[in-house]
């Protein structure tokens, strides 16, 4: 034959490094053979890794924490939102704070668990609870998806701070004091798996973000996806969040430190009272 062309993909090792994400290379190179010339044309492709979730961190309810630093995205803002995976191995105790900063009682923002597995989150002296009956609540051994939306241009606490469970609207949600139509400055620095005041988690957590928008109902079932977890830095219809924490699935996460990947990337965790065994192949 006088004429060929040949097409070959060959994957590379990482070519490129965007912030604290590595972009790989595929080289893309064509060959067209015509008479006894040859001619190369060789491309560098940006691909991302295959997302996969096979770990989580477990916090042992007495005094683990993963210590966030001060997140900017949650201070003195009118908009934000928090998600994550979370599961409970044992009893529940009478609260379990899975995140929060915790200054003092009329400056704090604050998620938990009670006994009777009812989500409850606070912001300064107010607060709102999940219904009593019906799908959000979540008990000893249940997984779920805990997604958190404030949006201070609403009416109302509930409507202000709104808590989707599994991707679920919240059914009856009650509520004390007034949620405030912006955000308090936080002196303390934010934890997960506590929240700075006593009653920590007992928990595994998995796939932390924090945005600094407000989600939609619609976002929120897309983040919880039927229990499989997503890429929220590469999912249609989500905004990249400012911070997210893979908790233990991102390259970078090495003991005791676990990567912030989120837009921002200015805020990585540090386990604290913690070891290198507590970062887990058990998913929530």
């Amino acid at each position: 034959v006088n004429n060929v062309s040949l097409s070959v993909r060959i994957f590379s090792t990482p070519i490129l490094s965007e912030g604290k994400r590595t972009t790989w290379g595929v080289l893309k190179r064509t060959s067209a053979l015509k008479g006894t010339k040859t001619r190369i044309k060789q491309k560098a492709i940006s691909t991302i890794p295959p997302f996969t979730n096979t770990k989580s961190i477990i916090f042992d309810g007495i005094d683990d924490f993963m210590d966030l630093g001060n997140i900017s995205t949650l201070q003195s803002v009118s908009n934000f939102s928090i998600s994550f995976r979370i599961r409970f191995p044992s009893t529940l105790a009478s609260f379990n704070w899975c995140f929060g900063s915790y200054t003092s009682a009329s400056n704090r923002m604050t998620i938990g668990l009670g006994s009777t597995g009812r989500w409850r989150a606070y912001i300064d002296t107010a607060n709102v609870r999940t219904g009593a009956t019906g799908v959000t609540r979540t008990y000893q051994g249940d997984s779920a998806t805990v997604t958190l939306v404030f949006d201070g241009s609403l009416v109302g606490n509930t409507e202000r701070l709104k808590m989707y469970i599994n991707g679920q609207d919240n059914i009856n949600p009650d509520s004390s004091g007034t949620i405030p139509a912006t955000t308090n400055t936080n002196t303390d620095n934010f934890e997960l798996g506590s929240a700075g005041l006593g009653g920590e988690s007992n928990s595994y957590i998995d796939e932390v973000a924090i945005f600094d928008y407000s989600l939609t109902y619609a976002q929120a079932v897309t983040i919880h996806n039927s229990g499989v977890p997503v890429d929220l830095m590469n999912t249609v219809g989500i905004t990249a969040p400012e911070h997210y924490y893979r908790c233990g699935d991102d390259a970078l996460d090495v003991f005791p430190n676990i990567e912030d990947i989120g837009t921002s990337g200015a805020n990585d965790g540090v386990m604290t009272n913690m070891s290198s065994s507590d970062i887990v192949s058990i998913l929530p």
